[in-house]
């Protein structure tokens, strides 16, 4: 939580050192982030952590300290050494939420099953409970038994009721404490983006007020010369008309002999003249020069800025929308009563932010990947709406919507929808299968999805595909994008640069699937090859080293629905 304020402390600092520089000062102050351990995010863990004996032998106590999701979890990976699939754990689940069974059941059921009992794990103490349980089963002799149980152990769940009891009550009391600490977080981060706006703000009104500072005082110097040019000609014509007149009262000896030296002084108030002009021009392209290096400084420290601006307001909008989605987290754990769940997996916003810095930083600029996405247009102009499915930041939106082309898009993230729609774009916040699932039979144009088909399984894919083909009209066509595994740089590193990629898929692979579905006309085109790293020669082996290492890092495929 600590982390956005600490990034943004340091984005204010590189603003300030470079105004600090554009003003002359000799040593700008440079401040470095710095994480604590004391300034972490505080964190709650309402049971411990599950921690495998190494010699495989357990008592049963060790296993029925643990309750509910983390019972079900220790029990398999004592027991069966794995965890739990999907399946597995919500049947189980079920059965002990509605009290078919208890923990001492399915702790047996897993060891005494073929493979507990291949696994070999030792539970002392689990036999008698177990054959008691299973006696308690029996038709009217059971019953006779159970109650005789109960009655025998009545002292004991009196004492594990107060135990529980106290167990519950610590539990609120460490949730309560995690609330207000997690609180006292979120207004101090607050606060602090208030009081950095409120400096940012006065920065750059104070940039502007020296900017245009500057700009008075060159203009100031240019009107100065020229009034100094101008006193100068006004003294150099009152001279000579003085001369003019004196000449008329001399006699004719001195009239001839004044004309000589005014003949010479003509020849010499020439060579001034025209050294003066020479100085004048040579001081007015230095001038001039110098005003437009000063404009010319002045220009890319406005672009500098802009460019540090711009990228502040990107990181303050990720702080922000984390803020959000931690304070509706928070929110959520405060109004969910007695019953507060220690699994928050099921938070499908909790990595937003994260996965929007992951894009920013290893996407590219927006400019770049809107150039990358013209390729497209030709195959979707005059087909009428287009679909684009995890549209992320909205630039391939971007460029149908300046091609005057009707298109709409799909994502889960919710901080990339919030930037697409402070660009007007048209996006809603739906899970891609959902969204093809709403639309009609034959309704779209075209259906597009740049690397989204890495990041789902199989089976899904195939839905993807199915529902596709389903709401396209007769000719129209699907697009999808992803990274090309023929690259071995972009298969065995680049792929996993995103920590949500499943698996790379070759483009024969993906090929084949369209064309299973349905599609026809497929085409794959090969994408984005890295020309500047080719190494230089014709041979053989550098050509297939070229090919191999820096040929196309993605690929798309595209196929067309069957006309009419």
């Amino acid at each position: 939580m600590n982390q956005p304020r600490l990034e943004i402390d340091h984005l204010a600092a590189v603003i300030r050192e470079s105004m600090a520089a554009h003003q002359g000062e000799s040593e700008p102050v440079r401040v470095a982030p710095a994480v604590s351990a004391e300034n972490s995010f505080p964190q709650i863990k309402l049971q411990p952590d599950f921690q495998p004996h190494p010699d495989h032998r357990y008592h049963i106590n060790d296993l029925l300290r643990y309750h509910d999701r983390a019972f079900v979890h220790a029990a398999y990976r004592g027991v069966l050494k794995r965890s739990p699939s999907e399946t597995e754990l919500l049947r189980d689940l079920k059965r002990l939420r509605s009290g078919d069974v208890n923990k001492v059941d399915l702790l047996a059921t897993l060891r005494f099953s073929p493979e507990g009992r291949a696994k070999g794990v030792e539970i002392d103490g689990l036999v008698v409970p177990a054959l008691i349980r299973r006696l308690g089963q029996l038709p009217l002799l059971g019953y006779v038994i159970r109650l005789g149980i109960a009655f025998i152990r009545l002292p004991n769940l009196l004492r594990d009721q107060r135990e529980f009891g106290s167990y519950v009550l610590s539990q609120q009391e460490q949730i309560a404490e995690f609330i207000n600490q997690a609180s006292v977080r979120i207004n101090e981060c607050r606060h602090e983006v208030s009081r950095l706006d409120e400096t940012l703000s006065q920065q750059l009104s104070t940039l502007s007020s020296q900017i245009e500072t500057q700009g008075e005082t060159l203009t100031e110097k240019q009107q100065a010369l020229e009034r100094q040019q101008a006193e100068f000609a006004r003294l150099a014509s009152a001279q000579f008309n003085e001369i003019d007149r004196r000449y008329d009262t001399l006699d004719a000896f001195t009239k001839q002999r004044t004309a000589e030296l005014l003949g010479q002084l003509a020849t010499d108030k020439q060579d001034v003249l025209a050294q003066l002009e020479q100085a004048r021009a040579e001081q007015q392209n230095a001038l001039t020069q110098s005003i437009s290096e000063q404009r010319d400084a002045i220009a890319k420290a406005e672009n500098d800025l802009r460019a540090e601006i711009a990228q502040f307001s990107l990181q303050l909008q990720h702080a922000r929308s984390e803020l959000s989605i931690q304070a509706n987290s928070i929110n959520a754990l405060s109004h969910g009563g007695r019953q507060i769940s220690s699994d928050v997996s099921g938070d499908t916003h909790q990595l937003d932010a994260l996965y929007a810095a992951l894009e920013d930083r290893f996407r590219g600029r927006r400019e770049e990947i809107k150039e990358r996405f013209k390729v497209y247009l030709p195959y979707v102009r005059d087909l009428g709406p287009v679909v684009d499915l995890g549209c992320g930041r909205g630039e391939w939106l971007e460029i149908l919507s300046e091609a005057g082309i009707e298109a709409s898009g799909v994502d889960t993230n919710l901080i990339q929808l919030d930037q697409c729609r402070a660009r007007g774009l048209n996006v809603s916040d739906e899970d891609v299968l959902a969204r093809l699932q709403r639309l009609d039979d034959a309704s779209v144009g075209a259906v597009t999805g740049f690397h989204i088909v890495e990041h789902v399984p199989l089976k899904t894919l195939i839905r993807l595909l199915n529902e596709t083909l389903r709401v396209l009209r007769p000719g129209g066509v699907a697009i999808f994008e992803t990274p090309n595994p023929e690259n071995v740089l972009v298969g065995s590193n680049y792929f996993y640069m995103d920590p949500t990629h499943r698996h790379p898929l070759p483009s024969e692979l993906l090929e084949f699937l369209l064309e299973s579905r349905g599609f026809a006309a497929i085409e794959i085109l090969n994408l984005h090859p890295w020309e500047s790293a080719r190494m230089a020669g014709d041979s053989e082996v550098t050509k297939r080293f070229n090919d191999y290492f820096y040929g196309p890092m993605d690929y798309a495929v595209v196929g067309r629905k069957v006309g009419a």
